[in-house]
Parts: C-alpha cells; structure tokens; sequence
C-alpha cells in the first residue's frame, strides 16, 4: 500500500456499529466509536515520505494487520484503451523487465464496471 504524503491521511472502515475502533501507524494511535451503522474513520497526520510502515486496525477481540505500507506518492492514470497497453508487446520489453526493479512500486487496475448509483466496493 502506498499513501499520499504531505496530506492528512484518513483511513476508514466498517465495524460493528458503536464498536469502537483503534488504528496505529507510523507511530500514531487513533481511536473513534462506529456509526450506527457500522461506518468509522480516522484521520493521520501529513507525513513524508518514508515505510515500510505496518498499520493495525482492532476493535474488540478481533484485529487486521497491514504490512509494507509506504508514504510517498500516489498516481492516477486513467484514460482509454492506451492505457491498457501492456509492456510485453513493446519490442524492447526484454530489457526493460530486467532492469525494472523498484520493489516501492505499487500498481492496481480498477476493474472496470457500470452503476446506476454509487456504491462502497
């Protein structure tokens, strides 16, 4: 995972509602009481860029651990199918997958999908 640094950074989830909820990272230790319907979040400090962080969220007996977690920067690309295109039907995609080595690098591809309305997933 990777997180925007130099902003505030929320992390948010659901629980059960009115459970409380303790978040660590880097350090810092936040606390906040689920909605009555089970939404929480809470809200880091602007930090520079730096990790492998580990983040461990808990409420009650049961707890979530994250690992690898680096502040720096996050991008966003999107555009149409030019942004789908793979590195392997590049020509030079032999050397270039040698020497592409930066394991700090994160990538996801949102899978694409339709909605009538706005959903959490």
């Amino acid at each position: 995972m990777v997180l925007q640094r130099n902003h505030v950074i929320p992390i948010w989830g659901k629980a059960c509602p009115e459970n409380t909820v303790t978040v660590s990272l880097a350090g810092f230790i936040r606390s906040v009481n689920a909605d009555a319907e089970g939404n929480w979040q809470v809200k880091f400090p602007s930090m520079e860029a730096g990790g492998p962080y580990i983040m461990t969220v808990s409420t009650g007996s049961q707890q979530q651990t994250r690992t690898d977690i680096y502040i720096g920067d996050v991008w966003l690309a999107s555009g149409q199918s030019n942004m789908e295109f793979p590195v392997c039907a590049l020509k030079e995609s032999a050397s270039i997958r040698t020497t592409a080595n930066d394991q700090k690098i994160r990538q996801f591809k949102v899978h694409e999908g339709l909605a009538n309305n706005p959903s959490d997933e």
